[in-house]
């Protein structure tokens, strides 16, 4: 006899992460290039790999203190990805969204060390882009967080 046991998945986790496609470059239509001055939002910088507008407003905004929040997901000594789920029209289609963090001393690393997988943190860090033009966050400051209401970013906002 064979027993099965069914254990729910978390759909925001970093197994569905793992399993869902990332944000596209068809849902960059609506994520506005960041202007000077305002907040830098967790859509604008993952936009980044489809809009080379969007890259060269960052590239202006490199150094600037950006802060987020998201799932741990990946975490290794030298950082993690901050992960979001984006939905454009339904929660069933929601695509991925990520940034690199990477620590900003040795007692953030440990830190790191201690962080579990499907984690929610806030994070504060600096902004730099690495040879593409991609951005991540440097000098990253972890601080653990409530998963937020809703979990879910969309694209324009």
């Amino acid at each position: 006899m064979l027993v099965v046991l069914a254990v729910p998945i978390d759909p925001l986790s970093s197994f569905a992460a793992e399993r869902r496609s990332a944000y596209s470059s068809a849902t960059f239509a609506s994520v506005a290039p960041p202007a000077k001055g305002e907040s830098l939002t967790f859509q604008q910088l993952v936009a980044a790999s489809g809009s080379e507008e969007t890259r060269a407003a960052l590239a202006d905004r490199e150094g600037e203190e950006v802060e987020l929040v998201g799932l741990v997901t990946e975490p290794e000594r030298s950082g993690f990805l901050l992960t979001r789920f984006v939905v454009a029209c339904c929660v069933v289609d929601a695509t991925v969204a990520q940034v690199q963090m990477r620590p900003r001393d040795a007692a953030s690393l440990e830190e790191l060390e201690e962080l579990e997988e499907n984690a929610w943190v806030r994070v504060t860090g600096r902004l730099a882009l690495d040879d593409e033009g991609l951005p991540r966050l440097d000098d990253a400051r972890v601080e653990p967080t409530e998963r937020p209401d809703p979990p879910y970013l969309y694209p324009g906002g």
